[in-house]
């Protein structure tokens, strides 16, 4: 009973830590890297940016740095480099005071996004000194944390001009969570394995062969009968009967 309850644990253990495993190693694959994005956004030929709140876009996402980095960033459906930074609401407000740009956000599964009309136009964003992260290039990005409250997110052409077209990008990097994962499914499948053999039913030991040897030289009752019946007692064919030994002692 104690066999088959181990085993059934174990079996049980051992799947639940291989599927988490395979779905974590599926999930970042060997680059330790998990990403999604949001619907395609266009400023139009008069918008100069899209703005959002970090923890608007970065909803449902883990923001701790534990395991990994977690980041933002665009992806350009052109040609251009782009832009994208995070600086305080305060800042961000006053560099766009005046600007048209693309306000966006995530509300649930659905993104959203507001035309804020403007006629200024603002300086390239790289010379700006407010910046908390930022970077440039094709598919820019920068890493953000759970404290980044009260921060704003912006993604710009990087030479400042109008005309963007791009999505948010949201990721999470870690280079423990590949190695993690595969440890999960090597002890899981190992564990699976071991309850199988627990639940497997134990085989009978065979007799040992000094007894199989043993019975085999003791006779049966049969050959014990057979043999008394067919021999005589020692020395039964020399003895003469009673009568003949004392006639031979009378006197003649």
């Amino acid at each position: 009973m104690g066999r088959a309850v181990s085993g059934v644990l174990l079996l049980v253990i051992g799947l639940i830590l291989a599927g988490v495993g395979a779905v974590a190693a599926s999930t970042f694959g060997p680059g330790g890297t998990i990403t999604t994005t949001s619907t395609p956004f266009d400023t139009g030929p008069e918008g100069y940016a899209l703005v959002a709140d970090v923890q608007s876009v970065s909803a449902g996402f883990p923001g701790s740095s534990l395991l990994g980095t977690p980041t933002l960033g665009a992806d350009s459906f052109g040609t251009e480099r782009l832009f994208v930074g995070i600086g305080s609401r305060r800042d961000v407000d006053n560099y766009l005071s005046g600007v048209a740009f693309e306000a966006v956000r995530q509300d649930s599964q659905t993104w959203q996004s507001l035309t804020i009309p403007g006629a200024r136009k603002p300086g390239v964003p790289s010379n700006e000194d407010f910046w908390i992260r930022s970077s440039a290039g094709n598919a820019p990005s920068v890493p953000f944390t759970s404290t980044n409250s009260g921060t704003t997110f912006v993604i710009m052409r990087a030479d400042g001009t109008r005309g963007v077209n791009a999505r948010i990008v949201i990721g999470y990097t870690s280079a423990w969570v590949f190695p993690l994962a595969v440890g999960f499914l090597v002890v899981g499948v190992a564990l699976a394995v071991w309850g199988l053999l627990r639940l497997r039913p134990r085989r009978q030991a065979p007799e040992s062969d000094s007894e199989e040897a043993s019975a085999a030289d003791t006779p049966s009752e049969a050959d014990v009968a057979a043999g008394t019946a067919g021999t005589a007692p020692a020395g039964s064919a020399s003895a003469s009967p009673p009568d003949d030994w004392f006639r031979d002692q009378e006197p003649s």
